[in-house]
């Protein structure tokens, strides 16, 4: 196993704390998630001295859009906006109520949607992607708990009934079952936090895992370490993961996967590097629980990575620097029409496309946002070309090539950064 540690370590945590004219029209929406008669995302979001959160919304229509954060068991309505012509809307989140974490909920016209939630100020750079209904089991995995990082975990609960959350995971210390951390009730319309680092101290690699007994939550994991801080949202399994590597001046970058099938699965580590494809860079088997870590810091970046297993897991990659904390899960397939929420909302971004494929690809990239240009770029085989874009997007890009392409992004680099994933559309 060449240029990798591979750490394969079990645990069962339990804890409770509390190409280039316009691009074609995008498919209309079959109706999943309702709030009443409306759509939604949601997703936790942090508003204090020094913050300025935006909730950024990329879709494919445009109509009313209706912003509520919880509070005090109660979801309080806090804008009504509207998604333009275009598909974007950004909303303003620093005046809405919130005091520290809480959770926002977005009804939409629409569930052809990406959306997220976007943060610069003295605490970093941030972004986390919003969700419809959360999935019974979400997981997310690439934190950590060393000295002079700060592991908080997130709960946050928009609807009208009470849940109950089981949390399980993985880290390099074996099984990690504190009494006290047994199990999580999240009343209705309410936000909880927990120190995990207070409770699992001086963790390298840690996983883990949401499992909603009753009702259901929305979960972040925030690590924030040295002038910056890595937030991202639980994200659902499954067995095919996709991800891209940034060049943001990052020392190290870490893929972490924990397995939540009931058996032991066989996975498969792809690196697409230089134009080229390391098919079998990292192969093994993992047992129900537990977690993989791979050390991708000697990758030339930008790459793409594929993993694949033959049971549910979910990956995510994690990015170190000097003052430079990022972390995402991945996307679960290409595809060749992308909508990516965040990017240019704030301040300059990049999109990172990978194409897997033999072939070069034509992309373009559309601004959400009412006569905006549109830019195309070529993108050579297995490789991952970064197309910059600035601010005033409107919300987010429309991403959309003659192939399937994996599309991630960030803002910041060279220092605090976010990083993020889009949202797939189905034919």
């Amino acid at each position: 196993m060449r240029r990798t540690v591979a750490l394969i370590v079990g645990a069962a945590l339990a804890f409770a704390a509390w190409p280039s004219p316009p691009p074609t029209s995008l498919p209309d929406p079959v109706p999943t998630q309702t709030v009443g008669q409306a759509r939604f995302v949601t997703c936790v979001a942090r508003a204090d001295r020094g913050s300025d959160p935006l909730l950024a919304v990329a879709a494919n229509r445009s109509g009313p859009l209706g912003v509520s954060v919880t509070g005090a068991g109660e979801l309080r309505p806090v804008a009504d906006a509207t998604i333009g012509a275009a598909g974007g809307a950004v909303v303003p989140l620093a005046d809405s109520g919130l005091v520290g974490f809480g959770t926002v909920l977005a009804e939409l016209p629409t569930d052809v949607v990406d959306g997220a939630v976007v943060s610069r100020g003295e605490r970093g750079r941030t972004t986390r992607r919003c969700l419809g209904r959360p999935e019974p089991v979400m997981a997310l995995s690439g934190v950590s708990s060393l000295d002079g990082e700060r592991l908080t975990i997130v709960l946050g609960n928009p609807f009208a009934a009470d849940a109950v959350v089981a949390v399980t995971g993985a880290s390099e210390v074996g099984e990690d079952s504190p009494g006290e951390l047994a199990s999580v009730l999240v009343p209705a319309r309410s936000t909880i936090t927990a120190e995990l680092g207070r409770f699992l101290p001086l963790r390298e690699y840690l996983s883990v895992v949401l499992t909603a007994e009753r009702g259901a939550v929305v979960g972040l994991l925030a690590q924030a370490g040295d002038g910056d801080v890595a937030t991202a949202s639980f994200a659902s399994p499954a067995a095919d993961w996709w991800l891209t590597v940034p060049d943001v001046g990052q020392q190290s970058a870490t893929l972490t996967f924990v397995s939540v099938a009931p058996t032991e699965v066989e996975y498969q580590v792809d690196v697409y590097e230089g134009g080229g494809l390391d098919a079998g860079f990292e192969t093994g088997r993992v047992a129900p629980g537990r977690q993989v870590v791979v050390d991708l810091s000697e990758v030339a970046a930008p790459a793409g990575v594929r993993v694949t297993a033959t049971g549910p897991i979910v990956a995510g990659l994690s990015l170190a620097g000097e003052h430079l904390r990022a972390l995402s899960p991945g996307v679960n397939a290409p595809g060749d029409r992308w909508l990516v929420a965040g990017p240019g909302v704030g301040g300059p971004s990049v999109l990172w496309v990978l194409n897997p494929g033999p072939d070069a690809l034509d992309v373009v990239v559309q601004p959400v946002r009412s006569g905006a240009q549109a830019q195309m770029v070529q993108v050579p085989a297995s490789t991952v070309a970064p197309v910059p874009v600035t601010s005033g997007s409107g919300g987010g890009y429309l991403v959309e090539a003659v192939g399937d392409v994996v599309v991630m992004w960030t803002f910041g680099g060279e220092g605090p950064t976010g990083f993020g994933t889009g949202t797939l559309l189905d034919e």
